[in-house]
């Protein structure tokens, strides 16, 4: 087996130390990105055929308390979204599928600011399998963010 260390702090409470939240392989198997919510980075690893073969490709810095949570690839197109679980909001990237990285597209608030009591945070995004529609839990205010994709830019 191999261990892969991920390092790095944010300001927030939960970013004390890298948190790897959630880890996925893309479409074609031969990236595995893992989403750090204390670190506020994606981290994309090249994989090979054994684990020996894994090595870090590159980092993605997200805005300061993000805190990224969960990544949804677009099922079709080139892109992926991540959610904030600790600033609410949805980041959009331009995936390059050959070289596993992410490009910022977009950040937007998946809700209107709500009152700061530490109790509303993001859990989960998904696309979609028509890649048309992104959708992020909200928990605290107990709801779905929908947004609707636009297929050429990949925004929201």
């Amino acid at each position: 087996y191999a261990h892969l260390p991920q390092e790095g702090s944010g300001p927030g409470r939960s970013q004390t130390q890298a948190r790897p939240h959630w880890v996925s392989f893309d479409r074609s198997d031969a990236f595995l990105h893992s989403v750090d919510l204390g670190s506020d980075e994606v981290w994309t690893y090249r994989v090979g055929d054994s684990v020996e073969d894994i090595s870090l490709s590159h980092k993605v810095k997200l805005p300061i308390g993000t805190g990224p949570r969960h990544m949804a690839f677009h099922p079709k197109l080139g892109y992926a979204y991540v959610c904030g679980e600790l600033n609410l909001h949805v980041n959009s990237f331009h995936y390059d599928q050959h070289s596993g990285r992410l490009s910022s597209v977009q950040y937007i608030p998946s809700v209107d600011a709500p009152a700061d009591t530490g109790l509303t945070t993001m859990s989960e995004i998904q696309a979609h399998k028509n890649g048309r529609f992104v959708y992020a839990a909200v928990r605290g205010l107990n709801l779905i963010a929908a947004f609707a994709v636009d297929s050429e830019t990949g925004e929201l």
